[in-house]
């Protein structure tokens, strides 16, 4: 809740582009692209680490100054 605002929910208001139909050729790009990334994971297996474990450390590296 936001202080002050006495609303327990308040959504900012957004207006979304128009949605474009995807066209057949994109729908099978991104089945193949399914099926090779799922392959990957499989080839590659459990890392040893959460997913969000590995998002919290991409994000803090992304925050560490370069060089």
């Amino acid at each position: 809740m936001r202080k002050g605002t006495g609303r327990a929910h308040s959504f900012p208001k957004v207006r979304l582009p128009a949605v474009e139909a995807v066209t057949l050729e994109e729908v099978q790009r991104r089945r193949d692209l399914f099926v090779k990334v799922m392959k990957l994971r499989e080839q590659i297996g459990p890392i040893g680490i959460p997913t969000d474990e590995l998002i919290r450390q991409v994000r803090a590296q992304e925050d560490e100054p370069e060089d």
